[in-house]
């Protein structure tokens, strides 16, 4: 039980980042650079 109660908040955290980092990058315009990306290959960070 304890293994359990140990992994629920460590998914939940990972969940919650990914969305942030999502949200975040779409904010900061990131499908453009990723539809630049796509467009012209070879586009570098």
């Amino acid at each position: 039980m304890s293994q359990q109660i140990d992994f629920a908040p460590l998914a939940y955290l990972v969940v919650i980042a990914a969305f942030l980092l999502i949200v975040v990058f779409i904010a900061f315009g990131g499908v453009n650079r990723i539809a630049s990306i796509f467009g012209s290959s070879g586009t570098s960070l």
